[in-house]
């Protein structure tokens, strides 16, 4: 019984550290567009174009950061393995770590 805690544990800490990716990521895409607003009510007639452009940058890859840390999982990786020609519907042995699995028409 003592492997069944083991992996419940393991795979809590993968959601914790999903979670706590959250933060971060919104911390970062929001940071420059915070202190574009500052400099913006500070100084409304000088308006600073670089900070601008880093705003709109980290604020829109803010969603691709996201979709990178949460939806790109095992399970994703593996559907993209059988959906792209890297295994077929009956390739349910994938195992992460293993690299993509072939099939017999794809092998070099």
């Amino acid at each position: 019984m003592k492997g069944a805690d083991a992996l419940q544990r393991e795979n809590m800490m993968g959601v914790v550290r999903r979670l706590t990716a959250y933060p971060v990521i919104m911390f970062f895409g929001f940071f420059f567009g915070s202190i574009n607003r500052i400099q913006n009510a500070s100084n409304p007639e000088n308006p600073n174009l670089t900070l601008f452009c880093f705003a709109t940058f980290f604020l829109n890859i803010n969603g691709m950061l996201n979709a990178t840390v949460y939806g790109f999982n095992t399970q994703i990786r593996a559907d993209l393995a059988k959906c792209c020609g890297g295994g077929d519907d009956d390739d349910d042995d994938y195992e992460p770590g293993e690299g993509v699995p072939f099939t017999e028409a794809s092998k070099p």
